[in-house]
């Protein structure tokens, strides 16, 4: 077993816990499911992207270089 230590805002933490009371997970538990998954789908459970003006941005960068 090992452990693992993060830091997160006091307010974002505290709304998690209320979200996961209602689904009667720990904190712990819910983090153990999101490394399954991660592991699972071999990547994140989500979708992470950028905004659209920030790819533009991204792009003009590109070709400029």
């Amino acid at each position: 077993m090992s452990y693992v230590h993060i830091r997160v805002d006091g307010n974002l933490k505290k709304r998690a816990q209320k979200v996961l009371d209602k689904l009667g997970l720990d904190m712990s538990t819910a983090i153990r499911m999101f490394f399954i998954k991660v592991v699972q789908v071999n990547g994140l459970p989500f979708d992470v992207n950028l905004s659209k003006e920030l790819m533009e941005k991204y792009k003009r960068k590109i070709k400029e270089a």
